[in-house]
């Protein structure tokens, strides 16, 4: 699972820089199977938090900001898909995952690093997103099962842009 993560976010800056149709149309196929997943267990591997979960909540994170506009990539944004969107803002809410995020930084080193796709280094304003808005992944009847895989992982640390071991920053 971690593999087909890491793929997609390979292949988008590769595909997407091409403008290839049929790498956004699988990019977008993508989310639909994971909003999918999403609908039914609490994180991408079922009841805990995992790599899986640190390496996709970076690329969501920057979604909307960066791909959308940037990349293209706008066929829908992650605020369009329901149980992508909450489970974002769920990852985000945590003190470790919000410790590591600085969007106005993503957004200046994308824009201004791409001269290619972005010759004047335009650097937009938006989109106002609000991560800190209440997600409804704590409501939903399977979180039931996973309380306690959830409470370990509200406690993890973040120190320089780093989530147990993983900086989320180069993802």
């Amino acid at each position: 699972m971690l593999n087909q993560i890491l793929t997609a976010q390979s292949g988008l800056f590769t595909n997407v820089l091409t403008c290839s149709r049929r790498a956004i149309t699988e990019l977008f196929e993508n989310l639909d199977r994971w909003e999918a997943v999403l609908n039914q267990q609490r994180y991408l591997c079922g009841d805990r938090l995992t790599e899986a979960d640190i390496c996709m909540f970076a690329t969501l994170y920057r979604f909307d900001s960066v791909y959308h506009g940037l990349f293209k990539c706008n066929l829908r944004r992650i605020l369009d898909y329901p149980n992508l969107w909450n489970y974002l803002k769920d990852l985000y809410q945590r003190p470790a995952f919000k410790a590591t995020c600085d969007l106005d930084c993503i957004k200046r080193g994308y824009y201004t690093s791409m001269t290619d796709i972005n010759p004047n280094q335009i650097v937009p304003k938006g989109p106002i997103i609000d991560f800190d808005e209440r997600h409804d992944r704590d409501a939903r009847q399977w979180h039931r099962a996973s309380l306690s895989a959830t409470a370990d992982t509200n406690n993890v640390r973040a120190e320089g842009g780093r989530l147990e071991g993983w900086d989320v920053r180069r993802f």
